[in-house]
């Protein structure tokens, strides 16, 4: 689910945030409600409202006496009006920018209080995608959630393509090979420059294998992974590691058949239009393969 918030235009998360009115009878457990379909509802509305440029749509979203403050800067926007004037300055610039929200976590604290948490993906030409997580406080007027209190946290969470920043020097067409084979690569951004989404054709005389490959930062973990998946049905998980330039994947995978498999990829930028691959410590149903020879990759 995506959720997005005024702060995109100066890069930083919005929160609304004004304190939801005290309940003063302590509520039956069963008379909260449980289904978060309309906090996510809400939070798509606002999301499409903000990427039209919507001023009048956003402004229905909030209470009259929402509260923005930003934890980071300590700024604090009150009144629902202070806030549209912020969408009006930021639409005015010119300067398109779309957040994205994934909401995590939905608690209703009353049958009108509810409070989401999530992260915001920010993206504006020419700069770098950013992500922050975020409180959001919903109070429920008539039949309608509203935007009451938002909070943004301290510091950006580093979007994914931070984290594959020193990847980004793959990005394009490859070719290499021998006498009796070649090799073709092509390597591209995906969602939202989240992933990186590589495609291989291997071609040797009449035969012809494919298959895909998405490389992504693993926030568990903390270092990046790679998901393959060949045409015969073979699939293999990597994990990355570098000394500069030089890469070494360790792969670990299923053959078509349920057997296990696994090997080692060194990948390795001689300059901006050369990579060197090595595949080492071939294995497949337990018994151990010849390694392949170096094969250079020139940019297309």
């Amino acid at each position: 689910m995506r959720w997005i918030s005024f702060a995109i235009w100066v890069g930083l998360l919005v929160s609304l945030s004004r304190a939801a009115p005290q309940e003063s009878v302590k509520l039956r457990s069963d008379s909260v409600a449980t289904d978060r379909s309309p906090i996510e509802q809400a939070a798509e509305a606002y999301e499409a409202a903000y990427n039209k440029g919507d001023v009048a749509t956003l402004e229905s979203l909030w209470t009259e006496e929402a509260i923005y403050t930003n934890r980071s800067t300590g700024n604090v926007i009150k009144s629902r009006k202070k806030i549209v004037e912020e969408f009006k300055k930021t639409f005015a610039s010119g300067k398109k920018s779309t957040m994205a929200l994934t909401t995590d976590s939905v608690q209703f604290i009353s049958p009108t209080v509810a409070v989401e948490h999530g992260t915001a993906s920010i993206e504006s030409k020419g700069s770098d995608p950013e992500s922050y997580v975020y409180t959001a406080v919903y109070v429920k007027q008539g039949n309608q959630w509203l935007l009451d209190r938002v909070t943004d946290d301290e510091a950006p969470i580093p979007h994914p393509s931070q984290q594959l920043q020193a990847l980004e020097w793959i990005i394009g067409s490859w070719r290499g090979g021998s006498s009796d084979s070649e090799v073709r690569i092509e390597s591209n951004w995906a969602t939202n420059r989240s992933f990186i989404s590589r495609t291989f054709t291997i071609t040797g005389g009449k035969e012809t294998f494919s298959g895909t490959q998405i490389i992504g930062w693993d926030p568990i973990n903390q270092r990046i992974r790679s998901w393959t998946f060949d045409q015969d049905g073979t699939y293999a998980e990597g994990t990355w590691s570098n000394r500069g330039d030089s890469w070494t994947i360790t792969n670990q995978g299923v053959l078509s058949d349920g057997k296990k498999s696994g090997m080692v990829n060194v990948m390795t930028k001689i300059d901006a239009n050369t990579i060197s691959w090595k595949t080492l410590d071939r294995a497949a149903a337990g018994k151990l393969l010849p390694n392949i020879g170096e094969v250079i990759l020139l940019r297309e």
